[in-house]
C-alpha cells in the first residue's frame, strides 16, 4: 500500500534485483530500435542475464528472441559466433506478441554490444582521453576547432562520439601513441586500484581483475582505467552505429 507519510529509511539496489541489462523495459515500450551495452561480470561470455530476460519473456508473454539472420536457427547459433568473435556484435531480433497470427508483427532490432577486448588483443594501455577529442576546450564548453575537430562536419557530434560507418573489426585508433608511462604494459594487463601508477604491484593481485572485466569491488579506477575503458567503448560502439546508420538509410530511401 502507498502512503502520504514519506518512509523513515529508502533501500536503493541497482538493477540486477530485477532485470541487469535495462533491457525489459525498453522492450516494455515496444521500441524497434534497441542498443544494449553489456558491461556485466561475465567474461566467459555466458550470457546469464539475457537467459533471465528470455525467461522473463516467456513468462509474462512479451515475445520471442530470433536471430534475424535467419529465424529458423536457435539462438544459441548467434551466441556462440559473437562468444568466438566471428561477429563484432550480436545482432539480435524480437518478435513482439505471444501465439498470434498477426501478418505484420512488430519487430524490434537489438544491437548488443559487450564489454570485452576484441580477439588477440596486443594494444598497449593507451593515454588518457582529452577535451578536444569530445569536441570541448579546457572550461568545458563546445570547441570551435583544434586537433580532429572539424569545424565544417555536418555531423552533430564531437569526434570522440561521431561514427563514420567502418567495414573493419573494432581495434584501437592506429594513430594514437601509447600511454607516455605506461605504454609497455598491454591493456589486457591493466590492472590498480586507487593509485594511477601501482598497475605493476598489483597486477597479481586477486579481486581485482584485468581490463576490462575490473572487479565489481574495485570502486576505484585509475583515470588510465577509465580513460582506456571509454576508448575501448568507442571502438566496441563503432559496428553497432554503422547498422543503424545502414537502417536509417534503408528507411529514407523507403
Amino acid at each position: 500500500p502507498t502512503s502520504l507519510v514519506p518512509p523513515k529509511f529508502l533501500y536503493l539496489s541497482d538493477g540486477g534485483l530485477l532485470e541487469n541489462l535495462a533491457l525489459w523495459e525498453l522492450l516494455e515500450r515496444r521500441l524497434t530500435t534497441i542498443i544494449v551495452v553489456d558491461t556485466t561480470d561475465d567474461p566467459s561470455l555466458s550470457f546469464p542475464d539475457l537467459g533471465d530476460l528470455q525467461n522473463r519473456c516467456r513468462e509474462w508473454k512479451l515475445g520471442s528472441f530470433f536471430d534475424p539472420a535467419d529465424p529458423r536457427n536457435n539462438l544459441a547459433i548467434p551466441l556462440a559466433r559473437f562468444r568466438e568473435g566471428v561477429d563484432p556484435i550480436l545482432h539480435l531480433g524480437f518478435r513482439y506478441g505471444w501465439d498470434d497470427d498477426h501478418p505484420d508483427p512488430l519487430v524490434a532490432d537489438i544491437y548488443y554490444i559487450r564489454q570485452r577486448l576484441p580477439p588477440d588483443d596486443q594494444s598497449p594501455v593507451l593515454p588518457l582521453v582529452t577535451a578536444t577529442e569530445f569536441g570541448l576546450d579546457r572550461r568545458g564548453a563546445a570547441a570551435s576547432g583544434g586537433p580532429g575537430v572539424s569545424s565544417s562536419s555536418s555531423s552533430p557530434f564531437p569526434p570522440l562520439l561521431r561514427h563514420e560507418v567502418p567495414e573493419r573489426q573494432p581495434g584501437p585508433d592506429a594513430t594514437l601513441s601509447p600511454h607516455p608511462r605506461m605504454g609497455r604494459i598491454k591493456r589486457k594487463n591493466l590492472s590498480g586500484a586507487c593509485c594511477e601508477w601501482c598497475v605493476r604491484c598489483t597486477s597479481s593481485v586477486e579481486g581485482l581483475g584485468n581490463f576490462p572485466h575490473l572487479a565489481t569491488g574495485n570502486q576505484w579506477l585509475t583515470p588510465t582505467q577509465s580513460g582506456n575503458l571509454i576508448r575501448l567503448g568507442y571502438e566496441l560502439a563503432g559496428p553497432a552505429v554503422a547498422l543503424l546508420q545502414r537502417k536509417l538509410q534503408r528507411h529514407a530511401a523507403a
